[in-house]
């Protein structure tokens, strides 16, 4: 026996003709997260009356199976039926994200109506016989999935939606007024070919809405370890450790797991196995000379309902060996006795052991200046430590070296007598980054910026014309450009002095370019009478600064008729237009041009 998939709204929703919604296998199967995203709407609110809940025939609280196919006996509602209801239905509903009315969804019915007023027998005194329930009776058909998917409905692929199905009951009964709402509850079914990310298996279903109550767990304690034998002890001495897991409101039980016993934040070994009695004890092992913090944390088999515990700390010190005497001392400076402010200082220390040569000590070796650590390096294989003190490190002036050991292993520090006076001299300048001359132009100041130098004190500066190795001056980084220097290649020289010596650095060549135009500020003008045969005179108008020779050149239209500073009109001017242009010459800069207004010629 089948039932046919259903529109609540006759014509509101158009069946989704999907092949299957299987994945292939091997592919990631994403699970279900999160609150319903209809849940809480609007549409969602006024259509819903409260949430369901699965009971067993035993009564207990059921939220999810192996087989969605299967469902638990019963299913009871959050709330009171509608007054003289005596009957329900139940339905399955496939969430479309693309239709906000879930009342609206495609159903599937998924038994006939089942009473509950008065109770069927075999219900659970724990369902609520006030609230709507329903005693379920499937068989082997209706399946909700499988006559679903043989009915051509698809499910939903959309995030938020995808392997979701909404369960409704509806009740109703003679008198009853119905009002169409329902209960329902949200249920996450793998329909895919691989479990899902949450580990929901293939054909697997569970409760998503109302979010299932977490489960209950049972307190542990776990006892401060105990050592054997106690603390303190002699080094290479080994030990055990025994550590007791018992349920914390009744400790004669003893729940099964493991416990890992922790130096600090490190564990020791393997976690251990308790015994019926709770207990775990660690193998023999040999604690490392010092102080150490012996914890132990109880982890409860998987399948059990206890949670886990961190015991209290245990102190445990294990006695080192007396420490070895060591003697430390500077072999070598280099270079030797001085070196100035640009070049790396060596300093190598050798650190014996003092009891045996032959055991090289481990540790470190800052080399200090006063206080001050100037650098620090590992002891070597063969008890070196050689540390590079960076250049420009050390200040000017007279400076002396020791070398303080620092232990690892069973040693004892040392520091090795003061070096010899040492002395750091002031480096000659160095260029870093060459000069540079910004844009040179006729007529403006051009600068030579000095670059980047170290050491440098003061500075002086040269600048040369193209390939001449005489300078054209000598005085300042900056200067006007004189109109001569035009299209020519100049450079810089800037010179870098110390009380250590004096360097040298080149600028690029670059060309200098001409000099701004001159600019017209009162616009040239045709001077006379506008009527053929007379002449008219050329106003070039006010340029600043003045130019040293002007050029006038007379158009008709595109034809130049004149270049000089007076025109006599002729017979082919009449009618026509006349323009004066104008040119402010100025050797070394660009030429400016300004035009008169228009005048026709009558």
């Amino acid at each position: 026996m089948r039932f046919t998939i259903k529109s609540a709204v006759a014509g509101v929703v158009s069946l989704a003709v999907a092949a299957t919604v299987l994945v292939a296998s091997g592919q990631t199967a994403t699970a279900y997260t999160g609150t319903p995203p209809w849940v809480g709407t609007a549409n969602d609110i006024a259509a819903s009356k409260g949430s369901l809940t699965f009971y067993d025939a035993s009564g207990n609280p059921v939220y999810g199976g192996t087989n969605l196919d299967v469902l638990p006996p019963f299913v009871a509602a959050s709330s009171a039926k509608t007054p003289s209801a005596t009957k329900t239905q139940l339905v399955m509903a496939f969430p479309q994200s693309t239709n906000g009315i879930p009342a609206t969804w495609l159903t599937q019915v998924l038994s006939a109506s089942g009473t509950f007023s008065p109770a069927p027998a075999g219900t659970p005194g724990t369902i609520n016989q006030a609230n709507a329930f329903h005693k379920l009776n499937l068989g082997a058909s209706p399946t909700p999935v499988a006559d679903s998917l043989s009915n051509n409905a698809s499910p939903d692929t959309t995030a938020l939606y995808a392997q979701t199905y909404e369960l409704r009951m509806q009740d109703s009964g003679v008198g009853a007024t119905p009002d169409g709402k329902y209960w329902r509850v949200v249920i996450e079914y793998n329909d895919t070919a691989a479990a899902l990310s949450d580990g929901l298996a293939v054909g697997a279903w569970q409760v998503v809405y109302p979010a299932p109550p977490a489960p209950s767990t049972t307190a542990t304690s776990v006892t401060t370890p105990v050592a054997s034998p106690v603390s303190p002890v002699a080094s290479g001495t080994a030990i055990t450790l025994s550590a007791t897991a018992s349920e914390t409101l009744t400790p004669a039980n003893h729940p099964a797991g493991t416990i890992q016993f922790k130096d600090g934040t490190t564990n020791v070994g393997a976690a251990v196995a308790v015994n019926g009695s709770g207990v775990a004890t660690t193998p023999s092992f040999t604690p490392a000379d010092g102080a150490h913090s012996y914890t132990a944390v109880f982890a409860p088999t998987s399948t059990a309902t206890f949670s886990g515990s961190t015991s209290g700390a245990l102190a445990f010190t294990v006695n080192g060996a007396p420490a070895a005497a060591t003697t430390t001392a500077i072999t070598t400076i280099s270079p030797v006795g001085t070196a100035d402010t640009s070049t790396p200082v060596v300093v190598t220390a050798h650190v014996t052991n003092s009891v045996n040569a032959a055991t090289i000590p481990t540790g470190s070796v800052d080399v200090k200046d006063g206080a001050t650590v100037l650098g620090t390096a590992t002891v070597g294989g063969t008890g070196d430590a050689v540390v590079t003190i960076p250049a420009s490190v050390l200040t000017i002036g007279s400076h002396t070296f020791t070398a303080a050991y620092s232990h690892t292993g069973n040693f004892a520090d040392s520091v090795s007598p003061v070096s010899s006076a040492y002395t750091i001299t002031l480096a000659v300048p160095t260029n870093v980054s060459a000069p540079t001359i910004s844009a040179p132009r006729v007529g403006v100041s051009s600068t030579c910026s000095a670059g980047t130098w170290t050491y440098a004190g003061t500075y002086s500066y040269a600048w040369y014309l193209d390939a001449s190795v005489t300078p054209f001056a000598t005085t300042a980084a900056s200067g006007v450009l004189a109109a001569a220097k035009v299209n020519h290649k100049i450079s810089c020289v800037v010179t870098a002095r110390n009380p250590g010596g004096q360097a040298s650095a080149s600028s690029a060549k670059v060309t200098v370019a001409a000099g701004a135009a001159s600019r017209n500020t009162v616009r040239p003008k045709i001077v006379g009478a506008l009527l053929v045969g007379r002449v008219l005179a050329a106003n070039r108008g006010v340029w600043v600064p003045a130019a040293t020779t002007y050029q006038y050149v007379w158009k008709r239209g595109a034809v130049i008729v004149s270049k000089a500073a007076k025109y006599k009109t002729t017979a082919r001017d009449k009618g026509k237009t006349l323009v004066l242009y104008v040119y402010a010459i100025r050797p070394g800069y660009i030429t400016g041009a300004a035009a008169s207004f228009a005048v026709r010629i009558r």
